[in-house]
């Protein structure tokens, strides 16, 4: 499951060992 938080700025990813933020690069 993926969810876009905010502007899709940043994205949290959940996983069976448990969810994960990341920034994409076109992120600033």
């Amino acid at each position: 499951t993926m969810i876009i938080i905010g502007s899709s700025l940043t994205r949290v990813i959940e996983r069976p060992a448990g969810p994960i933020l990341y920034t994409p690069r076109s992120a600033p």
